[in-house]
């Protein structure tokens, strides 16, 4: 359903859009709920579903002051969601089972893994926590990352692994469109954003030389040795685990602590230009010319850290984003 507002000659406009599909009739096989013993495969079915509900807004505002400045401004904001309605599936064995792999009726996005609690401060938090690295913590270190015992049984394991929070796939997005024009000056800003998303940085992260690269500076503010050729002085604390050359498999598991908020806004193009009055043109036989300068990627605001939050890439050598900065003119003849 949508509706759409003009209001004083277009000064004022406006479009509100809300929808909800639902997909039936999906393709899966009903070989997910036959036994192993079966021994063949059976074709594929319309058997699936699933539904997406959101909504999307859209606000302008133009106006001409003493017929000399124009201006426009459009601002736009969306959000969208979608959920499993049924899968095919074979009946849980267990409920751990039907609470970790039944999918019907949950939503879709979500990033399942181990909840980070902090970093071991010292070996005696170490002893008394419960066990991680199934060694009995013998393999753990002062700055290792330290999970959540989810099920209380004193053991970190699968069975500890949970919703850590929303997925890739931003559920908000929103932009604002700006242009003024006065006296031949022209200004256009371009602003963007998302929302409701995370990245999570991936095991490369967690891993000192990651194919014989240089290790990223960001982990500069590390847990170390106050000596490094000594093992015996003391730790000093920091943001990220001590690096080891191939990581540590406690640091590597999956876990809210690599996974990042990557909402942002960023002023995406910024440009400014200048069209040249036409009784100087006059002159050189040109019909228009306009100088102008514009900046790409100019500032970004996110709480994300190592990456650009545009980017599809997890593995944290792209950040900082790249600005780009241009001169031109156009012509016309």
């Amino acid at each position: 359903m949508g509706l759409e507002v003009g209001l004083w000659k277009g000064m004022l406009t406006a479009e509100f859009d809300v929808f909800y599909r639902k997909r039936t009739g999906l393709l899966a096989s009903r070989i997910l709920t036959l036994p192993s013993t079966f021994g063949g495969s059976l074709p594929l079915e319309n058997l699936n579903s699933d539904s997406n509900r959101g909504f999307e807004l859209v606000i302008g505002h133009k106006r001409t002051l003493d017929n000399q400045l124009y201006y426009s401004i459009k601002g736009n904001i969306s959000y969208a969601r979608a959920k499993h309605e049924h899968i095919e599936r074979a009946e849980s064995s267990s409920q751990y089972d039907n609470w970790r792999n039944n999918n019907n009726n949950r939503w879709k996005n979500r990033y399942w893994g181990y909840k980070a609690i902090g970093q071991f401060q010292s070996y005696e938090e170490i002893a008394q926590s419960p066990v991680q690295d199934g060694q009995g913590n013998l393999t753990l270190m002062p700055g290792d990352i330290k999970y959540q015992d989810y099920n209380g049984d004193n053991i970190i394991e699968n069975t500890d692994v949970q919703v850590i929070g929303r997925g890739s796939k931003p559920e908000i997005m929103y932009g604002l469109d700006f242009f003024a024009q006065w006296k031949g000056i022209d200004l256009s800003i371009f602003m963007q954003g998302a929302a409701n998303s995370n990245t999570y940085l991936n095991n490369q992260m967690a891993t000192a030389f990651h194919n014989g690269e240089s290790s990223i500076n960001a982990f500069t503010d590390r847990w170390h040795r106050e000596d490094i050729y000594d093992p015996n002085s003391r730790w000093i604390a920091g943001k990220y685990p001590a690096t080891y050359a191939n990581g540590k498999d406690n640091n590597k598991k999956t876990s809210s602590f690599w996974l990042q908020n990557s909402s942002y806004l960023r002023l995406k193009e910024l440009q400014i230009g200048y069209t040249i009055p036409i009784n100087i043109l006059k002159k050189t036989g040109l019909e228009k010319l306009r100088l102008f300068v514009s900046g790409y990627n100019l500032l970004t605001f996110t709480k994300i850290d190592l990456l650009d939050p545009e980017s599809t890439s997890s593995d944290g050598r792209y950040y900082p984003q790249q600005k780009t900065i241009s001169l031109g003119f156009n012509l016309t003849l």
